[in-house]
């Protein structure tokens, strides 16, 4: 029913942005490649997940959260929902941090054997696999725990209102993934997220590290240069 809808959304809005033209091709490639993801095939079970179920899981535990515990204080409902915002803004930090100066550490972060491998490098060599779009769900639920660990730390109660924004982030970045690696781009607003997102994966590997936003580009000059107008070739 999500893939249903998702290609419902799409439906006749497909366009050839300059740059892009190799990744609509590839879009055509089967999901799954001839050979295996891993060398370890336990490995490989471990890593793959279905995307779509960490965002619903993500977002339905941000809205319960911040619905469960709206009543805890006496704050007002715009300072509570300016602080779920930050939330939202916050991980777009986090994501872009994690991006590139963890995902993309080491010499060869696309080398099997390196750490950043298993949670970031098979993506590079295999970007259209669903199963990989998204972190193993136990993996992200441990990282959201210690991350809501900090936050109550540092916030007390009102980690209750920034930690639902902050996990509805990634929820929300999870599902913009999964949209640009499985659908073509789109002939709307949205079709710049797109373009940013396959420079990276096509062109520029040192830059355009952010998904869900290129706002953390823009502030730290990670944006791609803009004679960005040739044919994408894949890395």
């Amino acid at each position: 029913m999500i893939k249903y809808s998702v290609n419902l959304l799409f439906l006749n809005q497909q366009r050839k942005v300059p740059g892009l033209i190799f990744h609509e091709m590839h879009l055509k490639d089967k999901n799954e490649p001839k050979e295996q993801l891993y060398s370890n095939k336990r490995m490989g079970q471990f890593a793959k997940s279905n995307p779509f179920y960490i965002v619903l899981l993500f977002a339905a535990l941000s809205i319960f959260l911040f619905i469960y515990m709206f009543g805890a204080n006496d704050a007002t409902i715009l300072l509570k929902l300016l602080v779920f915002s930050l939330g939202v803004l916050g991980f777009t930090f986090v994501e872009y941090a994690f991006h590139r100066f963890l995902y993309h550490s080491g010499e060869d972060f696309k080398k099997e054997g390196n750490w950043q491998y298993l949670i970031h490098g098979v993506h590079h060599n295999y970007p259209n696999v669903k199963q990989i779009l998204a972190m193993p769900i136990l993996l992200a639920l441990g990282i959201a725990a210690v991350f809501f660990g900090i936050f109550y730390l540092i916030m007390g109660i009102w980690c209750f209102y920034f930690f639902p924004g902050f996990i509805l982030g990634y929820a929300v970045y999870i599902f913009i993934h999964i949209l640009i690696h499985t659908q073509p781009t789109p002939n709307n607003f949205f079709r710049y997220l797109w373009k940013h997102h396959h420079l990276h994966h096509y062109r520029y590997e040192d830059k355009a590290f952010g998904v869900s936003s290129h706002l953390w580009d823009v502030v730290f000059r990670t944006m791609p240069p803009k004679d960005n107008d040739k044919k994408t070739p894949r890395n």
